[in-house]
């Protein structure tokens, strides 16, 4: 990889956001000839605290990449017209309500805790096919704060804890290799190493989300939220390359883009893993592929991801038909949820004439607004 070229002009993007990309579009619109050296992912990861979105950003605009925010619940309890669901959390059944980040780490072992895992992998998911969707389409790489290969750490870490129950996250690793097997891992982990202190400390600094005594926030989650950290580099370092930096001590950005300069991202042999689902598109016609995958025939991995089967006795994320029923009823009044985006008389969308949205433009109506750049 090189820093960004000022003079490389790339050709103008898809707009994958408002046209499914499909077999017509794919023999009209080619990919390769949007790619350069920095049509890369890079993932920068490491425990809370470490501060990651300052290095994120500043490897994407050394690179000429775009920097993706962190996944956040935001994503899901905001709807399309803006409104917070969890502004009527009180009128839901137990089982139905929201588990914000600072409800967990005032109380970690709640009831909710697994469903609150489950989204966050959810979430994860989908930001993870926009960010394929942005590569395969504009070939403008990115740099993303965490990603959905290292949501097992948290997950393993609270079932390790106890805070969740052993089944659900086994359920929800089941569920994320259903989903996740046409996904390419990324070029490059970027990991920042923090001890079990040096993060109570951070957290003690920023002083948000309920973090400051939380059981979550102990030495003994903390040191198995590494440990299993470590199993997550020994785990994505067979096919992605990893960079590892002590964060207890300032380290200078400038290091870390001349480490990255230095890496060859070619494969080395037909037999190197690392790489290897990237490395074996060798021709138009598979990257095509790849794409049409993760656009017109993603709500395919989405139904994968539902339709794992779920033991009964998990009974934190299976919802019974009664909530289901209340839910309905406690939400049927509330603005803009009767009928479909953009049929809501309630909310000033005006119906006449208008197209009903596809399944791919529904797609991404779970999105953070404000990370995708103006084409």
């Amino acid at each position: 990889m090189d820093e960004a070229d000022p003079n490389w002009k790339r050709p103008p993007p898809f707009d994958y956001v408002n046209r499914e990309y499909n077999h017509f579009w794919s023999s009209l619109d080619d990919c390769t000839h949007r790619y350069d050296d920095n049509t890369k992912l890079i993932v920068v990861d490491g425990p809370p605290t470490g501060n990651k979105g300052v290095v994120a950003k500043a490897l994407a605009d050394a690179f000429g990449m775009i920097y993706m925010e962190p996944c956040h619940l935001d994503s899901y309890y905001f709807d399309r017209y803006g409104r917070d669901r969890r502004s009527y959390n009180y009128k839901l059944p137990p089982k139905m309500r929201s588990w914000d980040v600072h409800q967990f780490n005032e109380r970690p072992d709640g009831f909710l805790s697994s469903r609150m895992q489950w989204i966050f992998f959810y979430q994860r998911f989908l930001q993870y096919a926009d960010v394929f969707n942005h590569i395969l389409s504009t070939g403008q790489g990115a740099v993303m704060h965490r990603s959905v290969y290292s949501d097992f750490v948290f997950g393993k870490t609270m079932a390790d804890m106890g805070f969740i129950p052993r089944p659900a996250y086994d359920h929800i690793e089941a569920a994320k290799k259903n989903g996740m097997f046409k996904c390419n891992a990324p070029h490059l982990v970027v990991y920042l190493d923090m001890s079990p202190e040096t993060i109570i400390k951070n957290a003690a600094l920023r002083n948000t989300n309920n973090e400051v005594g939380s059981p979550f926030f102990s030495v003994e989650c903390l040191t198995q939220l590494n440990k299993n950290y470590k199993l997550f580099l020994d785990k994505i370092g067979e096919e992605s390359d990893v960079l590892v930096y002590d964060w207890n001590e300032e380290v200078c950005v400038e290091d870390i883009i001349d480490d990255i300069c230095d890496i060859d991202f070619s494969m080395k042999s037909k037999y190197d893993l690392k790489h290897y689902s990237w490395n074996w598109l060798w021709y138009e016609e598979d990257w095509k592929k790849k794409r049409i995958a993760f656009n017109r025939d993603f709500h395919r991995m989405l139904a994968w991801i539902k339709n794992t089967r779920m033991p009964h006795e998990i009974k934190e994320l299976l919802v019974e038909p009664n909530d289901y029923i209340d839910f309905y009823e406690a939400t049927d009044n509330e603005p803009g949820t009767k009928y479909q985006y953009g049929y809501n008389w309630d909310m000033g969308d005006r119906p006449w004439f208008k197209v009903r949205e596809t399944e791919h433009r529904q797609m991404w109506r779970f999105k953070p607004k404000d990370w995708r750049p103006v084409t």
